[in-house]
């Protein structure tokens, strides 16, 4: 039986600029408790909510790197790490990799090209 809940409170959230949303402000949006909300997050999409969001903001990281004139503390700020550090522990536990690492792997294998050589 699918659930009834398709989580369109989680669509304003989507999109910030500073993914630093938590369970208490989709509460709040949709107005459920942030408990149930987490009950139905995991059951509707086979992930939690932290998960969900981990992701959501690691996809948005290498999308904003892909960029070199963004700066890694800049990206880090963008999706909501007010420490650096923390975003870089983060990127490296989820692509296995750090942000400098990234970067200097898509320049070797010529994915794009440095702002000098346009």
């Amino acid at each position: 039986m699918p659930c009834k809940y398709r989580f369109v409170g989680l669509l304003p959230f989507s999109n910030c600029k500073s993914q630093d949303v938590s369970l208490e402000q989709v509460g709040a949006h949709v107005y459920l408790s942030p408990n149930y909300i987490s009950q139905i997050f995991k059951k509707s999409t086979g992930t939690s909510f932290h998960e969900y969001l981990l992701a959501v903001k690691m996809k948005r990281a290498r999308e904003l790197l892909i960029d070199l004139s963004n700066r890694i503390m800049d990206v880090s700020a963008l999706i909501g790490y007010s420490d650096q550090n923390n975003f870089a522990r983060a990127f490296r536990q989820y692509y296995g990799c750090s942000p400098r690492h990234f970067r200097r792997d898509l320049v070797e294998k010529g994915l794009f090209a440095d702002d000098e050589n346009h």
